[in-house]
């Protein structure tokens, strides 16, 4: 009977003191300390950006270019950049000189074009106008494969035409997605504009919606227009062109597109 009684006691203990152990093992926090060769779990991939993140829009101030006869302002604009070009320094350039400038008919029409278009564009003869017949740089000494072509029209639905305001709001917006809305507002619901013309006679305060090369598209408000004058005639307008990741592979707009801001 004492045994029976010595056993227990010693038992119980032993028993209790075993279940705090294991409880104790249980609770005890896992090590926070990498081992060697282990590998730490990467964060799951974040989701794509939205598709206007992955589009832009540039803005360009006061972008004025020279007609034929205008000898101290550049004729063509380089879109990529907003810069303007001078017909003598257009060589190795071509392909990247989107839109120009040229008047005719005494200077009564003043002609916004585009270089794959500009001959088809001249209702008159060209054989003196130096933008097409210089040697050094003229459009007849471009390759043919090197010339943009465009097409170009009034914004208008409904009845009415975009208006200046429109036009501001969007500039200041820094919004492609506004500016897609935009366009395609103006456009019958389409991205792409189509059966329009390759020309306008441009005149003060005309508003117009563009397409580069049946992709790049872009919005200008033409300031001034001086058809004629002692040093010759030129154009001044604001631009807002978008620029778009999906064109980066396509040679054609690749080359039109404007640079993202922000971007080296």
């Amino acid at each position: 009977m004492k045994k029976s009684m010595l056993t227990n006691g010693i038992l119980f203990p032993m028993l209790c003191l075993s279940i705090l152990l294991s409880c104790a093992k249980k609770d005890d926090p896992k090590p926070t300390t990498q081992q060697p060769g282990t590998v730490t779990p990467q964060p799951d991939p974040q989701p794509d950006p939205k598709p206007d993140e992955k589009a832009w829009i540039v803005v360009y101030r006061d972008v004025t270019l020279g007609d034929q006869e205008n000898l101290t302002i550049g004729h063509f604009l380089q879109s990529s950049t907003g810069t303007v070009i001078p017909v003598e320094q257009t060589s190795g350039k071509e392909e990247s000189l989107a839109m120009m400038f040229f008047t005719e008919y005494s200077a009564n029409y003043a002609v916004l074009t585009f270089p794959g278009n500009a001959t088809s564009a001249a209702a008159y003869d060209i054989s003196s106008n130096r933008l097409f017949q210089q040697t050094q740089g003229g459009l007849n000494q471009w390759p043919q494969t090197k010339m943009n072509s465009g097409e170009i029209t009034r914004p208008h639905k409904s009845g009415k035409d975009m208006t200046l305001q429109e036009f501001n709001e969007l500039a200041g917006s820094n919004d492609w997605s506004k500016f897609d809305a935009l366009f395609k507002s103006y456009n019958g619901g389409a991205t792409d504009l189509s059966f329009v013309a390759n020309y306008q006679h441009a005149a003060n305060g005309d508003l117009y919606m563009l397409q580069l090369n049946n992709t790049v598209r872009a919005f200008i408000y033409v300031k001034n227009v001086v058809p004629s004058s002692a040093n010759g005639g030129h154009i001044r307008f604001d631009m807002i062109i978008e620029g778009q990741e999906a064109y980066v592979p396509m040679p054609d707009a690749e080359v039109v597109q404007p640079t993202r801001p922000g971007k080296d």
